[in-house]
C-alpha cells in the first residue's frame, strides 16, 4: 500500500493541482450517492456507521462512473446488497493493489451497465 500512496503522489504531484475542478468532482459524487442511493454509504438504514473500505468503494467507483458518464442514472443498485460486494468490502478484505481495484472497478461497471 505504501508503494502504490507513494508512487501516486510522485506521479500526480508534478502538475498542476487543480482543487476547483477536484472539488467540484467530489461534491457531484456525493450528491450522485444522495440522489440514488437509498441509503447513502451505508450498509442498511439502520446503520450509524460506515466501514472506510465500503465509502471507499462506492465513492471512488462512483466518481470513475460519471467520468465516463457525467448523466448517469443507474436502472439498479441491487447489486449493493449481493454477495460479491460484500465480500470485496469487508474489514478483512485486502488492501493489495489488485483488490482495491476489484472494488473500485466493480462498483463502476454495475453503476455503467444497462440492465
Amino acid at each position: 500500500m505504501n508503494k502504490f500512496l507513494n508512487d501516486y503522489l510522485e506521479a500526480n504531484n508534478k502538475g498542476k493541482f487543480d482543487k476547483a475542478g477536484m472539488t467540484k468532482e467530489f461534491i457531484g459524487m456525493l450528491e450522485f450517492v444522495d440522489r440514488n442511493f437509498p441509503v447513502g454509504f451505508r450498509k442498511a438504514g439502520n446503520h450509524t456507521q460506515v466501514p472506510r473500505i465500503r465509502f471507499e468503494a462506492i465513492s471512488v467507483g462512483v466518481g470513475l462512473a460519471l467520468r465516463e458518464k457525467p448523466n448517469l442514472k443507474p436502472k439498479n443498485i441491487d447489486w449493493l446488497d449481493s454477495p460479491e460486494f460484500k465480500i470485496l468490502t469487508t474489514s478483512d478484505a485486502s488492501n493489495s493493489k489488485p483488490k482495491i481495484k476489484k472494488r473500485l472497478e466493480y462498483v463502476r461497471d454495475n453503476l455503467l451497465v444497462a440492465k
